[in-house]
């Protein structure tokens, strides 16, 4: 009865076999209770998006709060004096402020990094891979652009103020992002592609014309 049983996968490993796979009814079975519910997978989603949007409009208003209460505090704000150059350069956007943002970047991705390996040895299960094969040319390529447009909008930002750059912005990678879901992806098909279109020429009219209004 012992010789009957299949041998375990240690031993099958060391003969250069390869262990038979699961059942699919239990991987199924147990992917169907692991993974989130489509509702709830939408719900964070959602969730994802907004804490996004809401923290990248209070940063640049955060900006222009600090750069205003620095001009105020020397008295350069009603723009009769001008401001001394420390001051230009602490909020110069290709100077020391996108340098300083960098550190600050690269610091807090350095301390999230280590708080996830952490819990994860904590708890016992293998830490995260870094995947460093991806993000050696995918990964580089897709930080370079992102800094390029984070450099942009803080440029367009400085010079047009939150009230409509930041806007303008997130209309555009509204529409850009819904392209790419669009064309490339295939998430939008039939009339919801209709109205996606209609509701994508909308978005873009509304901003032109708020530009008008701030002009």
């Amino acid at each position: 009865e012992i010789s009957s049983l299949p041998p375990p996968l240690a031993v099958l490993r060391c003969r250069g076999q390869e262990a038979p796979p699961p059942s699919p009814s239990t991987t199924s079975s147990e992917a169907s209770a692991e993974a989130p519910s489509v509702a709830v997978r939408s719900m964070l989603g959602l969730a994802a998006a907004v804490g996004s949007g809401a923290l990248s409009a209070v940063q640049f208003a955060v900006v222009n709060l600090g750069k205003g209460y620095e001009m105020r505090r020397v008295g350069c704000d009603k723009g009769a004096t001008p401001c001394p150059e420390w001051l230009v350069e602490e909020f110069n956007v290709l100077g020391s402020w996108t340098f300083n943002f960098g550190i600050g970047a690269m610091g807090v991705t350095a301390v999230l990094m280590l708080a996830l390996f952490g819990a994860k040895l904590l708890a016992g299960e293998t830490p995260p891979s870094l995947h460093l094969r991806v993000m050696a040319v995918p990964g580089s390529l897709a930080g370079v652009l992102w800094s390029t447009a984070n450099l942009c909008g803080m440029l367009a930002v400085q010079q047009g103020g939150n009230s409509v750059v930041v806007a303008q912005m997130t209309s555009v990678q509204l529409v850009t992002s819904g392209l790419w879901g669009v064309s490339y992806y295939s998430e939008v098909r039939g009339w919801s592609l209709v109205i996606w279109t209609l509701a994508a020429a909308w978005t873009v009219g509304s901003v032109i014309l708020l530009g008008f209004e701030k002009g």
